[in-house]
């Protein structure tokens, strides 16, 4: 739970506490998944190229491990530029039976062709199911999905929205702690910039206050998002 915690909130610092106890668990002979722990950790302190080349080099324990490290290496090769390399790591995680960490996948889909300036294939990719459960929604996943929309506003010069739909996640940012990871939040920033110089502050500031207390329903996400 810690571990899940610190990935959520793109907090590296919690390490210190859970490594130790993944330490321990190995010791005891206690099954646990120990790879996907440090390399996790390894991906929040932007060691990126250690994780990418940790990945190629593992044999993979289960379907699970498969699926999760090499999401973890999509990213890290997402922000070392690898976008190719990074959308076939995607696909292959994405191949794995058991449907693990869709939302996770389907973020690291979206933004890579993003990064590649491909919008639509960027909405084509872009999955976060469990941000339209009507009857328990996930509510980083929300989150995520405004943040993507913003960006993909943003790029196509639609800037009142892209400020309404960043309200909106830093709202669900602050009651959740859910944080994008180092990587995308500076990519957020720099396109925030971009809204905010755009915009003007009085009326960004304005529209980012809508967008904090408007509803999911009510949000005006992109079509094509799931």
């Amino acid at each position: 739970n810690r571990f899940i915690t610190a990935w959520i909130m793109s907090d590296s610092s919690l390490g210190d506490e859970v490594l130790p106890l993944v330490d321990d668990a190995e010791k005891r002979g206690t099954a646990i998944h120990a790879a996907v722990v440090r390399i996790a950790f390894a991906t929040l302190a932007e060691d990126y190229e250690y994780v990418i080349d940790f990945v190629e080099r593992r044999e993979m324990l289960d379907e699970f491990e498969e699926a999760i490290l090499n999401m973890f290496k999509s990213h890290c090769e997402r922000a070392t530029g690898r976008l190719e390399s990074a959308l076939r790591t995607i696909e292959r995680s994405a191949a794995v039976p058991g449907r693990f960490a869709e939302g996770w996948i389907g973020w690291q889909r979206g933004m890579a062709r993003l990064q590649l300036g491909d919008i639509e294939g960027a909405i084509a990719g872009f999955h976060a199911p469990r941000a339209f459960d009507t009857n328990m929604p996930f509510l980083s996943e929300r989150a995520n999905v405004a943040w993507f929309c913003a960006l993909v506003s943003e790029l196509r010069g639609e800037h009142e929205r892209a400020a309404l739909l960043l309200g909106y996640a830093e709202r669900i940012s602050e009651e959740t702690s859910a944080r994008p990871h180092p990587f995308d939040r500076r990519l957020i920033e720099v396109s925030n910039g971009r809204i905010r110089e755009s915009l003007g502050e009085s009326k960004d500031d304005a529209v980012r206050a809508r967008g904090r207390t408007t509803a999911w329903d009510d949000l005006p996400l992109i079509e094509g998002i799931e």
